[in-house]
């Protein structure tokens, strides 16, 4: 009886691989971005999207730097003191505002 409960749990995975398959090959890859905005957030799209323009950096580069620094939250302090979606310390803060 084992078996059969085994064998049943398969089927079902192959048959969920296969409908996954077909799906993507129904669509093409290019239709794939709408499910993928629900895993790959994007919080603060404009403002990305105009300082990527701005300083000519590739939008995915800022939003990894977010999720790697503070997983998307705003409020977030290190033990050093760095702060925000970037993890950025007052002395980088500064640093960089005196470049301009």
């Amino acid at each position: 009886m084992k078996r059969k409960g085994c064998l049943s749990f398969l089927t079902v995975l192959v048959l969920l691989v296969l409908a996954a398959g077909i799906y993507v090959l129904a669509v093409g890859p290019g239709k794939l971005s709408i499910p993928l905005k629900i895993v790959y957030q994007k919080p603060h799209e404009e403002l990305v999207k105009a300082e990527a323009a701005r300083y000519s950096l590739d939008e995915n580069l800022i939003y990894a730097i977010m999720k790697a620094e503070s997983g998307f939250d705003e409020n977030a302090l290190s033990p050093a003191g760095a702060k925000g979606l970037m993890q950025i310390t007052d002395d980088t803060f500064e640093w960089v505002n005196s470049k301009h």
